[in-house]
């Protein structure tokens, strides 16, 4: 694994490279609030010759953590790094957040992407968008920007996340990366904090249907496979105001509104798919390149080491 540092208009964005040579350069986005590191037990799934490339989003893991920017930023982040590092015959896999963004530059960069996989992707049933955010326009307002901050060291954090629910439900070796590559010494030398403060991953979520990417449906025409957890009541939680983040996000509609789209429902698992089932996501991703291939006409080696 190699790692790399670009500055874009908002950002100062780190990303690792895996592999060297392969028909296709397999881009992998994360989720708000995590950190690249996240895909580790994915990626080891994958064949040893896979060339990827995992990004920190503004605002989490070795990227800048100061990110306050919208959803269209974070792509347009994205967007630069792509065009920076000439990377083609791309194949976007992107979670929650990584699936809106890796859905939102397949249609703006076409010629960039041969296909893509949105798991959970946060991309609603268009109604959504209409709706006012349960928890409003104020970050220190979201339960998220509460979360616990501070931390004597990675196994701690482990120890205190592995029998909570959602953590509970994850494969223990993803949990590990999640913690031990998720923290960042504090500046008074008193022990660790999150790499995406709350605040921050509190902002992204408050604007998740700020950003609709309805619009783009017709130039998204690639492969485009839709991964999907349990549904998630949308109606509940209004009605409540608890947010229950295991429970999926996506229009339940959205593979079939796309020119080439293919809905893949794994109601069986929670909206933390990549998390719970590392090996399954990594079996579904050679699958789908095998799609991806064959859709091609002459797919060239694009796998640049830079």
């Amino acid at each position: 694994m190699k790692s790399h540092t670009f500055t874009t208009r908002h950002s100062e964005l780190v990303c690792y490279e895996w592999g060297a040579s392969s028909p296709f350069t397999i881009l992998m986005l994360h989720a708000t609030g995590f950190h690249s590191q996240c895909w580790r037990q994915v990626i080891a799934a994958l064949p040893d010759d896979q060339h990827i490339v995992c990004v920190d989003l503004p605002g989490h893991g070795k990227s800048s953590n100061t990110f306050s920017g919208t959803w269209d930023a974070i792509c347009d982040d994205v967007g630069q790094l792509i065009e920076a590092l000439d990377l083609d015959n791309l194949v976007g896999v992107g979670h929650s957040l990584g699936g809106y963004t890796t859905f939102s530059l397949t249609a703006a960069m076409p010629g960039r992407f041969s296909g893509s996989m949105l798991i959970d992707p946060v991309i609603l049933h268009p109604t959504r968008y209409q709706t006012p955010a349960v928890y409003g326009t104020d970050p220190t307002e979201h339960p998220t920007s509460r979360r616990r901050n501070h931390w004597r060291n990675w196994q701690e954090m482990f120890e205190h996340f592995e029998t909570r629910h959602p953590f509970s439900l994850w494969d223990r070796r993803v949990l590990r990366d999640y913690c031990e590559f998720g923290l960042v010494k504090r500046e008074d030398a008193s022990g660790y904090e999150l790499a995406c403060p709350p605040e921050v991953e509190a902002g992204i979520y408050i604007n998740s249907a700020t950003c609709d990417p309805l619009h783009l449906f017709a130039q998204v025409a690639v492969p485009t496979w839709v991964v999907r957890g349990v549904e998630r009541d949308f109606e509940s939680v209004a009605k409540s105001g608890r947010f229950d983040f295991s429970t999926s996000p996506t229009w339940p509609e959205l593979a079939a509104h796309l020119p080439n789209g293919k809905d893949v429902h794994w109601p069986e698992l929670s909206h933390f798919i990549p998390m719970q089932a590392p090996e399954r996501v990594a079996a579904l991703i050679e699958e789908f390149l095998d799609e991806v291939s064959a859709d091609t006409d002459m797919p060239k080696l694009s796998g640049k080491s830079f």
